[in-house]
């Protein structure tokens, strides 16, 4: 027999037997397994955060008052999960670290899904926030000391995430020069008293004669 055909032969052999060996060298099937199993990555951990919301936003004109226009809607199972009540006020962060106040209003949600939530317009557009992005209810803090303890880790609109809302003295409200002018143009061009811009639009929208109220921030816009 011909050495070199009988070299061959060996050499094919060789390379059908290490084609079947499992990857990793291992001549055990078992072996090959746990180095397979040992190669794969751990999938990262989900980190829940039980205040953070999907955000429905309402309608530009469906604002009715300052009552309903300061609400944030959660389901009845997320507030026992944060442990707010109906009428609790609450601190609620948009985007960019944008805060403000919000009272809460609950909702009865069939199913098992309670990550959604509902602001009015004014509130979500202070908060820079869109329809479908997150928002996080933050139940504000009783105790002196966990808020001080607070305050030391936080600035600006965050400070008040430490702090209950204050009653204030009074509220100066000024109108925006573009949405004004539209208005008196709208309306013919002849300028409107101040009377009748309270009456028309300020007073109904504060409804304090039916005992309305409002949480108000500084600086924050709002549409009557």
């Amino acid at each position: 027999m011909n050495p070199g055909v009988i070299s061959k032969v060996k050499s094919e052999d060789a390379i059908a037997t290490m084609s079947s060996i499992p990857r990793g060298g291992g001549a055990s099937e078992t072996a090959g397994d746990k180095d397979d199993e040992d190669d794969i990555e751990e999938a990262p951990e989900v980190l829940y955060l039980p205040g953070l919301l999907t955000a429905s936003v309402g309608r530009k004109l469906s604002i009715k008052d300052a009552t309903t226009d300061s609400k944030v809607t959660i389901t009845s199972k997320k507030a026992k999960e944060l442990g707010v009540s109906s009428g609790d006020v609450v601190g609620v962060v948009g985007r960019r670290r944008r805060v403000t106040y919000a009272v809460v209003s609950i909702f009865q949600k069939k199913g098992n899904s309670s990550s959604t939530s509902s602001i009015s317009f004014n509130l979500a557009n202070n908060l820079r926030v869109r329809e479908g992005d997150s928002i996080k209810v933050v139940p504000l803090e009783d105790e002196e000391e966990v808020r001080a303890a607070m305050e030391e880790e936080r600035s600006g609109d965050m400070l008040l995430l430490c702090r209950t809302a204050e009653v204030a003295d009074n509220v100066a409200l000024a109108p925006i020069e573009d949405s004004l002018n539209m208005l008196i143009n709208a309306e013919g061009g002849d300028e409107i008293e101040e009377e009748e811009l309270m009456e028309r639009f300020v007073t109904p929208y504060f409804d304090m004669t039916n005992g309305g109220g409002m949480l108000v921030k500084e600086e924050n816009v709002v549409m009557m």
